[in-house]
């Protein structure tokens, strides 16, 4: 054991070696490669270094020529200075230089040349004192000279930005203004279109009327002309007929035989059938009924009277017309199968399908998919108007009931009975009703109650998060709120205002069937009772309230300023034929602020005032009325544009470390007045709370100060003291040591 443990630890060592070994070498060969780019690179930099001295050389020579500077490879341009002697250079003519040049020569002879000389000498001496100042302030202030041209360089491209922006809105605005044009004028195009068809219309729908009345006219002269001829004919067929009648009943009678019917039994079902009867040699002699006589007693006296036998007439059958025979039968008890059935299944089993339902039809049934495929809707027309409507298949385009809604279905709805008998599941029977009678009458299919368009409108501005993901989608918010809105405990009710203080109620009852009434905003039309039996026929029930007729058919229609009578004429349609209704008015809120975004969330498409503020104090979430209550900031936008909710957008925070929103007035609820007047009281505070805060902050900080400076003089005497007992103790220990 001790020599085979010995073996593997020489092993051990040896790969130890070879590894430390390897990782010398590499090390060694990546230094050498780094020496390598290191001197690269040293070579490249002086090789780049002498170019730009060999090129600098002729570069300085050429600046100090034009009169500049030459610094780090770049000549500084300063201004020409006044130079005196060479003004009137290589042969410069005019009266100038030849004053110069006699000032230059003392020939100035008169009193006007000599203070023409004074003042061009001055004007030299100003200019060349002016180029010595320019010169040492350049030396001075080079760098600040750099970097106020940079920042002339900044502002001249924020000018040229502005005005390319300032050229953009003006394009776009010429744009607008063009497609507003173009919009109106196609606009006016079509009401002229539209007025001149309706004109063509007229003038045909006159001549129409007056080519008919001519044609009636002539028919009525016609008839009138053609009555006596009509009759004669009248008269010679049936004299015809009567002829035909008795021959044939002749040669009936001499016929051998004759056809008799009579009652057989085949395959188990009792069959008519028509056989041949021969009549026999002799002939057959009509029997004569006996007149069948009774004595009845009449005033004493006795008299024969005569019994005439009843004879049962038998109506003819006439072929019913479509219309009547789709008519529809009514009753007036709803529990039994009645009036509604055949118009449901005129209406189900119609040869009608459209894309929409044959792209549901396809997705309901497997076998119609694996057959035509997912998208062939044509090929699923097809096969409903041959075979799906004799199989009675579904092509209504809705989805089936699950689980959860079955369960609420069946427990929502009293006479809708599942029980084991039946042979079907909870939700296999509840489709099935659904499917036959559910839809027809608008019943409702979802796990929480129907909300109206004005409330899905007050769900929407309530939340953010719907408002982020829907925008102005309203059907979107009612969706939500019947898939997860309910289960998240969400209100979806409009709140009370000072104005309006029984909005929250939603739709309230006004009238009762054919009643009149007036309303100002939506007008519905329901049912008066959820029970099946309030039929006029019973004695009237007690007015339901809306949220519970709403689980039925409903009619909704914007109430126009008049009176309007309770019944289907207005809505268009009667929602439950042969029941007692009622109709309910729905107040529209006014247009009040609404919550459009939450911090660091777009706050989309507001066409007016953006407030950023405070989202909630004490714990409880504010409306417009507590952001203003404390300090907030405000932007303008007109444009129906997006925003981004941060303080960067506003100019500043108005309340730091606390979480914010944005609301959106876009209806002008708030004075622009009291806005600005509440800004610039805002700044004010702001600024009083900057000062006491810069205040308390050098107030902490000399507090500091001094606290440091205490402690530092402390440590200082604490040091002496220190060193002073050690240099007594050294003196003590130097004088022991001496004894």
């Amino acid at each position: 054991m001790t020599s085979q443990s010995s073996v593997v630890e020489q092993q051990k060592r040896a790969s130890e070696k070879l590894k430390r070994e390897y990782q010398a070498r590499l090390r060694k060969q990546l230094e050498i490669r780094r020496r390598q780019l290191l001197a690269r690179r040293r070579a490249a930099a002086a090789k780049r270094k002498a170019s730009r001295r060999a090129k600098s050389k002729p570069m300085k020579i050429k600046c100090k020529n034009k009169g500049g500077k030459f610094n780090r490879g770049r000549c500084i341009a300063m201004n020409k200075r006044y130079r005196f002697n060479k003004f009137c250079k290589k042969g410069k003519k005019g009266q100038v230089c030849r004053i110069i040049r006699s000032c230059r020569r003392g020939q100035a002879k008169s009193k006007g040349e000599r203070v023409k000389c004074r003042r061009i000498y001055m004007r030299w001496r100003v200019s060349w004192m002016r180029y010595q100042s320019r010169r040492r302030l350049i030396r001075r202030q080079y760098k600040w000279r750099t970097t106020r041209r940079i920042r002339r360089v900044a502002e001249r491209r924020k000018r040229i930005k502005i005005r390319l922006e300032r050229r953009r809105r003006t394009m776009r605005s010429r744009v607008i203004r063009r497609q507003r044009m173009i919009r109106r004028q196609r606009m006016l195009r079509r009401r002229l279109i539209i007025r001149r068809r309706n004109i063509r219309r007229r003038v045909m729908l006159r001549k129409r009327r007056a080519r008919m009345l001519l044609i009636r006219r002539r028919r009525a002269a016609k008839r009138r002309r053609m009555w006596p001829l009509r009759q004669k004919q009248a008269k010679a067929k049936r004299a015809k007929w009567l002829r035909m009648r008795r021959l044939r009943a002749m040669r009936r009678k001499n016929r051998k035989w004759a056809w008799r019917w009579k009652w057989v039994t085949r395959k188990g079902k009792r069959t008519r059938i028509r056989y041949k009867w021969w009549r026999r040699n002799s002939k057959r002699t009509r029997k004569t009924r006996s007149k069948r006589t009774r004595t009845v007693v009449r005033k004493g006296k006795r008299v024969v009277k005569r019994i005439r036998r009843r004879v049962r007439k038998i109506r003819r059958v006439r072929r019913k017309t479509a219309r009547q025979r789709w008519r529809v039968k009514r009753t007036s008890n709803p529990q039994t199968w009645w009036s509604y059935r055949l118009r449901i299944n005129r209406w189900r089993f119609s040869r009608r399908m459209s894309r929409t339902q044959g792209y549901w039809y396809l997705r309901r049934y497997s076998d119609l998919r694996k057959k035509y495929g997912a998208r062939n809707w044509r090929a699923a027309q097809k096969h409903w108007r041959e075979f799906g409507i004799k199989e009675r298949r579904n092509k209504l385009a809705y989805r089936d009931l699950n689980e959860w809604e079955s369960k609420e279905y069946l427990r929502r709805f009293r006479d809708v009975t599942w029980s084991t008998k039946t042979k079907m599941t909870e939700t296999q029977y509840a489709n099935k009703h659904y499917m036959e009678w559910g839809i027809y009458e608008g019943r409702n299919r979802h796990r929480t109650y129907r909300i109206t368009n004005i409330q899905a409108k007050c769900y929407l501005n309530r939340y953010v998060d719907l408002a982020q993901r829907y925008k102005r989608n309203y059907n979107g918010a009612r969706n939500h709120w019947y898939r997860k809105g309910y289960r998240m405990k969400r209100n979806p009710k409009c709140d009370n205002t000072k104005t309006q203080k029984n909005i929250a109620q939603g739709p309230r009852h006004v009238a009762h069937h054919y009643a009149k009434f007036r309303c100002v905003g939506d007008a519905w039309f329901t049912r008066l009772s959820a029970d099946q039996n309030s039929i006029y026929k019973t004695p009237k029930p007690k007015a339901d309230s809306f949220l519970e007729v709403s689980h039925f058919g409903m009619r909704r229609k914007r109430a126009p300023n008049r009176w309007i009578k309770c019944q289907g004429r207005f809505w268009g349609k009667d929602v439950a034929p042969h029941m007692r209704k009622q109709c309910f008015c729905e107040a529209k809120p006014r247009s009040e602020p609404r919550r459009c975004a939450k911090e660091g969330q777009w706050c989309r498409r507001c066409n007016g005032v953006v407030f950023y503020g405070v989202y909630k104090k004490n714990g409880k979430v504010q409306d417009l009325e507590g952001l203003m209550s404390k300090n907030y900031r405000y932007k303008e936008k007109y444009n129906n544009s997006n925003l981004r909710c941060v303080s960067k957008t506003f100019g500043g925070d108005p309340n730091r470390g606390i979480y914010k929103q944005c609301f959106c007035d876009d209806a002008k609820f708030v004075n622009m007045k009291k806005i600005k007047a509440d800004f610039e009281y805002n700044r004010q505070q702001e600024l009083i709370r900057r000062n006491k805060r810069r205040l308390r902050l050098m107030a902490v900080q000399r507090r500091r100060r001094l606290q440091q400076e205490k402690e530092r003089r402390m440590r200082l005497l604490k040091q002496r003291a220190e060193a002073e007992r050690k240099r007594k103790l050294r003196e003590e220990e130097i004088a022991r040591a001496r004894q």
